[in-house]
């Protein structure tokens, strides 16, 4: 049986003493008389020497643990408990040693599952248990530490965002950026499984609901989550007495989210709170605070300050006096103008302004901000233009621009931004200043899209560009919003690098699609997924077939194609990796024909067909599919026998919609073949 501990070094002789004599009891279930230290480590080596080294054992002993949870745990110690007891779940050397606390029939890796509802009950009491919580925590790296102690006192329904949690860590200790950015940007998916399913698990949130009228804080306490639903209207009055403050959030119960705009009823902010000057961490979004009291300036050491989804209609003046701030989301609010004031808070790293559906202008003074990383305007529908001066912002490595239907071009020598990595959209202008061939230097962009190419009047500006040179490009959009009759030069100008995961192309108006597309060796061996969309002169599918790594595929609006034949899976293609393929809006689509081809489509389980009026037959095998989902109102499909036969015997769920003609009296032959559904859904739109 294998033990997960291993034993570090502790901060002092007296405690290491103490903690590796706890050690060799629990393990030899004997009295340890050991005196020397290095009797005792020599003892505990004989004890752990077959096991695997998981845990760490820190400096707490079991006397300072009591003094320590109270700062470090600001909410009731057994949800800490629990979590760590369902974290490490069949744990044979926990299983062990809770034998005669946890009061189970059968020792087994998951026979203690059902006394988590009774958690305290059973292990509260346990003399032994604060030393095993302080062994687990300290056991995770220090990002991981933060986190944990961030989420704990959320509601267990919370849904936890990956950037929200990199931005408050960093903006409370900027010199964690490189290992909280690295940490959790490469396992952010892990991370959100993890919290998602052990914070909200089989236990109750922290807390029930806070209300002014029974809220009790913890007068140390530094770091506060209040929860508020769609009533609430003012603070706890204890919420001001809370001089060591640091962070504050209002985090919204479920009657909040189902709400009709999903705020709470609170107005202003009280005057009282002005007085907490430790605070670094400020989260109010989805208030209705429209003003900001002039005394909120003494807030002087904010580094964080969200005021997403409020009243606001201008930018607050008392910001210019905030010097260490480096995050600031005013997005979803009223404001119109950007004022120059802004341009003095020269600590601002991230500016989110996404969704000011009423915002026309941006100072020029915004350039000033040097140490800008991320800029956010995405659904600002009537900005005309950006930062003049947003050139100076070396630091910048993030734009997004979606959905800023009144820009018309790109600020002036956007070529500057060395550090670039994503640009949402670039959009192509009519004039010099704004030609393709300045993203020539941007060798750093992970994300791109071009917008607008049929303003590329000059073949070579495309050539210029040196697509192919951007080796970090994982994501390339292109979009025509005109016919232009250069555009599969242009295309075929654009040529992306080979590591390309990520590609779509909107409203391509040229017959044919470039070389590297349809080479007989595929070139874009990396590509994941792909979307084509509105290409209504393309006469031919691209061979997909060939691509090794690609999951998924979206292809709409080709209405020139009439079949899928061999010539969409390439030389030798199978499409190894497929899993999931929608076809739509492909009006002459008639018929998919069967591959006498071995091992076709071996992982492709899900198939979406959208708006085909004319498609006859599903001919092709697919012996893996699992979904079938038809949005079209295609009565000869349904009716006819033999028109599912490729898949007749796989599918087990289908999903029906826009289906106006299909009666029970049509007889729907075609649809009765499948005679292994399980699952049958029809959306009567």
């Amino acid at each position: 049986m294998a033990v997960a501990v291993a034993v570090a070094a502790a901060a002092d002789r007296s405690t290491a003493k103490k903690v590796g004599l706890q050690l060799v009891e629990w393990l030899t279930e004997e009295d340890c008389i050991l005196q020397d230290r290095d009797d005792i480590a020599r003892a505990a080596k004989v004890l752990l020497s077959p096991c695997v080294f998981l845990f760490v054992i820190d400096d707490f002993g079991g006397e300072k643990f009591d003094t320590d949870a109270t700062r470090l745990f600001p909410f009731p110690p057994h949800y800490l408990q629990m979590w760590f007891v369902h974290r490490c779940e069949g744990l044979p050397f926990l299983i062990l040693y809770f034998d005669e606390v946890l009061p189970w029939d059968e020792i087994t890796a998951k026979a203690w599952r059902h006394v988590l509802d009774n958690f305290e009950d059973h292990c509260s009491h346990c003399p032994h248990f604060g030393i095993w919580i302080t062994i687990c925590f300290t056991s995770l790296r220090r990002p991981f530490q933060k986190c944990l102690l961030h989420c704990a006192p959320y509601p267990r329904d919370h849904v936890f965002d990956i950037q929200q949690l990199i931005d408050i860590w960093v903006s409370e200790d900027p010199a964690l950026r490189i290992s909280v950015c690295g940490d959790l940007r490469l396992c952010s998916t892990a991370l959100m499984e993890s919290i998602n399913a052990n914070m909200g698990g089989p236990y109750g949130c922290f807390g029930s609901r806070i209300t002014p009228e029974t809220c009790w804080i913890h007068p140390r306490a530094n770091h506060l989550c209040l929860l508020v639903d769609s009533k609430a209207f003012k603070f706890p009055k204890l919420l001001f007495k809370l001089r060591s403050l640091k962070k504050l959030f209002l985090v919204p119960v479920e009657d909040m989210l189902l709400s009709a705009d999903k705020r709470c009823d609170i107005k202003e902010v009280p005057l009282e709170l002005c007085s907490c000057t430790s605070l670094i961490v400020l989260d109010f979004q989805a208030t209705r605070i429209k003003n900001l009291p002039r005394e909120f300036c003494n807030l002087n050491k904010l580094r964080y300050l969200n005021l997403s989804r409020t009243d606001l209609d201008s930018v607050p003046e008392s910001i210019k006096d905030f010097h260490d701030l480096n995050y600031l989301n005013l997005s979803y609010t009223n404001i119109s103008v950007v004022p120059n004031f802004l341009g003095v808070v020269t600590s601002l790293e991230v500016l989110d302004l996404s969704h000011c559906e009423k915002l026309v202008e941006i100072h020029s003074d915004l350039g000033n901000l040097v140490r800008m990383e991320r800029l956010d305007f995405q659904g600002c529908y009537y900005l005309s233009r950006l930062p003049q001066g947003m050139s100076r912002m070396e630091n910048l490595m993030y734009v997004n621009i979606l959905e800023c239907s009144s820009l018309t071009r790109m600020p002036p020598a956007i070529a500057r931004l060395a550090k670039l990595q994503v640009l949402s959209a670039y959009i192509i202008g009519v004039t010099h200043e704004s030609s393709i061939s300045e993203l020539k230097p941007l060798k750093k962009l992970k994300v791109l899209a071009l917008d607008f190419l049929e303003n590329v009047l000059q073949v070579q500006e495309a050539k210029d560009a040196i697509l192919n040179d951007k080796h970090d490009l994982v994501s390339l959009s292109y979009q025509w919003n005109t016919y232009v009759e250069n555009a599969e030069q242009v295309l075929e100008s654009l040529q992306p690098s080979d590591g390309l995961q990520n590609l779509q192309i909107i409203s391509y108006p040229g017959a044919k699609l470039p070389q590297w597309m349809t080479w007989r060796e595929p070139y874009l061996k990396s590509l994941l997924h792909i979307k084509l969309f509105n290409m209504k002169a393309c006469q031919k599918l691209p061979p997909l077939g060939q691509l090794p790594l690609l999951k998924t595929a979206e292809i709409n609006g080709m209405s020139a194609v009439s079949i899928i034949d061999d010539a969409f899976y390439g030389d030798n293609g199978t499409f190894p990796s497929l899993e999931k393929l929608i076809l739509s809006h492909m009006h002459n689509l008639e018929i998919w024909h069967h591959s006498e081809r071995k091992d076709m489509f071996p992982r492709l389980c899900e198939l979406t067909l959208i708006h085909c009026p004319k498609f006859e037959a599903l001919c092709m095998e697919l012996k893996h599919l699992q979904k079938l989902s038809l949005s079209m109102n295609n009565w000869l499909l349904y009716s006819r026998r033999g028109s599912f036969n490729g898949v007749a015997r796989s599918v087990r769920s289908i999903s029906l919609s826009l289906c106006q003609e299909l009666t029970v009296s049509d007889g729907c032959k075609g649809l009765l073949e499948l005679r292994h559904i399980q699952e049958l859904e029809y959306i009567n739109e």
